[in-house]
């Protein structure tokens, strides 16, 4: 399957729920989504970081086949731990920890790449 990198750096979730429609119409078998970094780092209130995690719960759950992977890069426990619940309630697999603390090196990301190729096969 072929892969495709809609990332966008630096877009908070609502950024993503906008564009998430015209991502899932290309009928992805796979979706690996980063959530939290930039949220936290805008000070997104609490309250609406959840509603917009309920929002995205909502598009997704139309697609019960789409593998998901989840990388958790906010550092506070108050936007970690409702990302945590938010892949588990979706059946979506967790990545998180030290990995997202910095910008990774090379190897840190060849080593990401393959836990993540690991996951959606």
């Amino acid at each position: 399957a072929a892969m495709v990198n809609a990332g966008i750096t630096g877009e908070p979730l609502p950024g993503l729920l906008q564009r998430l429609p015209q991502l899932l119409d290309r009928k992805p078998e796979g979706m690996i989504l980063e959530i939290g970094q930039e949220d936290e780092a805008l000070n997104a209130p609490l309250k609406a970081f959840q509603k917009h995690l309920n929002a995205l719960g909502k598009q997704l759950i139309e697609y019960p086949d789409l593998k998901l992977v989840i990388l958790v890069s906010a550092r506070e426990a108050a936007y970690r731990e409702p990302i945590v619940a938010f892949a588990k309630k979706h059946g979506a697999k967790l990545l998180s920890g030290d990995s997202f603390v910095h910008p990774p090196t090379a190897t840190q990301h060849d080593a990401l790449a393959k836990q993540v190729r690991q996951m959606l096969y």
